[in-house]
């Protein structure tokens, strides 16, 4: 049994951005922000700026002025296409000021909850430039504490127990650009941030 699950969810990394791709739109409509993103267009006055290939975080998305991060959540349905129950916390409504907003999920399987808690602020330093500031943390101690020989196969897959990114974004005109200008993890066994590669991620901007 508990194969079978760590197979739905240590999925190939092409596949996870696919699956990130399409549980952002799920993530887009249960905020009620009605989007067409498959077919390459947004619903009216929605903007989606895609943020190169990050693990979680996939970018900002703007409606009616407001700003919100599209995070990759624990999905506690999940069937390979993005739905189920924890389709309602793929958004982070980001507050003024560098205000940091969070949501947590959390999986539950074998009497054991693994969490997923993502936090999130923008700060905008003028000019169509912004700091983004992004901070998951994995919690499967309660797991590793039952089945503990599945700590390198999670090693082997990337998971890790924290990711830490400060992205430069900017936004001009009908284009944007992001590079992550300092980015940490802390190794799954570990308790020290690990600094990580930084540089250029690309944008791309989808709007109606």
């Amino acid at each position: 049994m508990r194969l079978v699950i760590w197979a739905a969810i240590l999925v190939s990394a092409a596949t996870r951005r696919v699956n990130m791709f399409r549980r952002t739109l799920v993530g887009l409509l249960a905020m009620g922000l009605p989007t067409g993103l498959a077919g390459g267009a947004l619903a009216k006055d929605v903007v989606f700026y895609k943020i190169g290939k990050l693990p979680d975080f996939s970018g900002i998305v703007v409606k009616d002025g407001n700003m919100f991060a599209p995070f990759e959540m624990i999905d506690t349905g999940y069937n390979g296409a993005g739905d189920g129950t924890g389709r309602m916390k793929m958004l982070v409504k980001l507050g003024p000021g560098g205000k940091q907003n969070c949501t947590t999920s959390e999986w539950v399987d074998d009497d054991t909850t693994s969490y997923v808690k993502s936090c999130a602020s923008v700060a905008d330093i003028g000019s169509g430039r912004y700091t983004i500031k992004v901070v998951v943390t994995y919690d499967n101690s309660a797991w590793l504490a039952t089945y503990p020989e599945d700590l390198q196969m999670l090693k082997k897959d990337n998971h890790v127990k924290e990711r830490r990114y400060e992205i430069d974004f900017s936004i001009s005109g009908r284009s944007c650009s992001a590079t992550m200008v300092k980015r940490t993890y802390i190794p799954l066994d570990g308790r020290k941030r690990v600094p990580s590669t930084v540089g250029d991620l690309g944008c791309t901007v989808n709007r109606n």
